[in-house]
């Protein structure tokens, strides 16, 4: 008897394991398909009028940055006290190039984010990461950008 009671349990939950998978694949159904585009981003950035300027304005600030490390070194400071100081100039040096380079590569994001919404693409990866895709608005993007 309770054999045959322990066999009912275990098919009654056996079903109702079936019976629950089915309904939870019913239930579940993607809102939409995505559509994914790609952009050379790194193109775009060296392609966008302001590149050259931005270059130019890095070249000055490395400029800068070396005769500030050569002006703040001398012969007494021991080779961990000079590392400290290429530390703190490469630091800084970088900092001017991220709020240099921060409106563009904004610029540049507005105009993704408005190709995509006029094609209606959901998902916009860069190009290097994407194998293979129908879709690729660097052109668009540059020009919006422009």
């Amino acid at each position: 008897m309770k054999k045959q009671l322990l066999a009912m349990i275990c098919s009654a939950l056996f079903m109702l394991g079936i019976g629950g998978t089915a309904s939870a694949a019913e239930v579940y159904q993607p809102a939409t398909t995505a559509s994914v585009a790609t952009i050379n981003y790194q193109y775009v950035l060296a392609n966008i009028p302001e590149s050259k300027s931005i270059q130019e304005n890095m070249n000055k600030l490395t400029e800068e940055a070396q005769k500030e490390f050569e002006k703040s070194v001398n012969e007494k400071m021991s080779p961990a006290d000079i590392q400290k100081v290429r530390a703190r100039v490469a630091t800084d040096l970088r900092q001017k190039q991220i709020n240099l380079v921060k409106p563009v590569q904004e610029k540049i994001n507005n105009a993704i984010k408005q190709v995509a919404q006029e094609h209606g693409y959901s998902v916009v990866i860069t190009s290097d990461v994407a194998l293979f895709t129908a879709v690729d608005i660097t052109e668009e993007v540059l020009n919006t950008a422009k």
